[in-house]
Parts: structure tokens; sequence; C-alpha cells
């Protein structure tokens, strides 16, 4: 859980009752290199519908058949989503495939949190079709997530120190313990899902680091989930080598 307290970022930013980021623990010898390989890049969205892409709150956008296409014939290339003639591009950093449910009925969203890129989900009246989580994993709050296994720390710039975690999944079947880049079927509400985490790790301030009252580095816990009619077995997935981690910068840039 986190611990709640003012710091100079609350009072100069917005004046009130913030999470505070847990100070590392040991800036010793680094112990999760490996981990560091594993998260993901970052997901994102973007639309016309919701053009500031650190302040949205666009709930229920747009209601009606789904449309899907991908931008390059790339199982990693970005989907173009377009729900009632609103357009969104969006990057799925594991490959997510909505096929099944072109042509459903759903309902389109976005929201964003202070300083973290907008994250997205599609439902229908049966729950949740596709969401993409890319910042704290609660911002539709549509399955309990929290920080699981310690899986060791690096130092990131000489100011954070980023301690990575497995993403700890609450399901039907008891709690479901998954490491970034690791793809998983999971229930809950007696569906199936694809649940595949993107990154997972908090981050400490490096005391008399550049940044160290600023709270430039944000935790992250991104996953991408997406209903399937039946479960099914999935591969891991390797970040791409022209591509960085997931990570959500306030005033550090």
């Amino acid at each position: 859980m986190s611990q709640y307290c003012f710091s100079t970022l609350c009072i100069l930013s917005v004046l009130s009752l913030t999470a505070c980021d847990p100070a590392p623990s040991d800036t010793g010898a680094e112990t999760g290199p490996a981990a560091a390989e594993l998260q993901l890049e970052g997901g994102s969205v973007t639309s016309e519908a919701c053009p500031d892409t650190y302040s949205c709150d666009a709930t229920d956008i747009a209601t009606g058949p789904l449309e899907v296409t991908r931008t390059a014939m790339d199982p990693a290339a970005d989907l173009a989503i377009t729900v009632d003639g609103v357009a969104f591009s969006v990057h799925s950093p594991t490959g997510v495939d909505l096929a099944e449910f072109v042509g459903s009925e759903v309902t389109a969203s976005m929201r964003g949190e202070w300083m973290v890129p907008i994250s997205f989900e599609l439902h229908d009246t049966d729950g949740p079709v596709y969401v993409l989580e890319t910042g704290r994993g609660n911002v539709f709050s549509v399955v309990p997530v929290d920080f699981g296994e310690d899986l060791g720390f690096i130092i990131d710039d000489d100011d954070y120190q980023l301690t990575f975690h497995a993403i700890d999944v609450s399901t039907d079947d008891g709690v479901v313990s998954v490491k970034p880049g690791d793809v998983v079927t999971i229930h809950v509400g007696g569906a199936s899902y694809r649940f595949a985490a993107i990154a997972s790790y908090t981050a400490g301030e490096i005391p008399g680091g550049e940044y160290a009252d600023c709270g430039g580095r944000l935790s992250v816990l991104s996953y991408e989930l997406l209903r399937i009619p039946a479960d099914s077995t999935f591969s891991s997935i390797k970040r791409p080598d022209t591509a960085t981690m997931a990570r959500h910068s306030g005033c550090a840039g």
C-alpha cells in the first residue's frame, strides 16, 4: 500500500494529498538488470476525441460497431480503431488481436491521470472487451492488480531506484502472479481473459539526485486485458531492441 504525505511536488503542482513513491531501500549493487529487460515498451492511445495526451476523462466517448485495421501488415503494428465514426490509434505492446469483436456493439472510453499517458477501454453489455492500462493499473478498475514479487532493482540515471515487481492479479481462481512480458489466461467474473503484463516497477528517489525534490519518475503498473472465447496458451513477449521500457516522467522529462 502507498503511504500518503505532502511532498514538494504535491504542494507545487496540485496542492492536495497524493501518494508518494517509496524511498530506495538499498542503493548498493544493482540486482535487477534481467528484470529491466523484461519490461515492455509503453502502450498508448490517441484520438481527436481527447486531444490532451496527459489529461482526459472521456468515459463512454462513443458506442457503435467496432471497426479495426492495422497500420501495417505486422502483428505489432498500431491498431486503427473506429467506434461510431470516432477514430482511435492504439499502440499495443503485446500485439492484441481484436478480430473476434469486429462488428460487435462496443463502447469506447479514454481516461488519463496526472503526467501518465491516457488509458483506453472497450466494453459491451457483458463487460470489458479490451483494456490498455498505461499507468498505475487502476484507471478503469476492471480487475484488481497490485505490485507482487520483488524482482530486483536498478539505478536509473543516478537519480532513481527502480524496483521491479511481478503483477499480482486477483481472479476467480485466486491471486495470479504475472511477470512483465508474460501473457496468461485469467478468469474474472466467470469470463476468460488474455492478461499481458507490460511493465511493473516502483520508483524511489535517490537522495541528492538532480530531481530528488521533483518526483520526476512515476511508478508503473501497466497491462493489457482482452476477453477471449476460451482458455488459451500464449508465448512470452520480448521488447524490441529499438524500444525503451515503459516509463512516465514528471519534471524529469
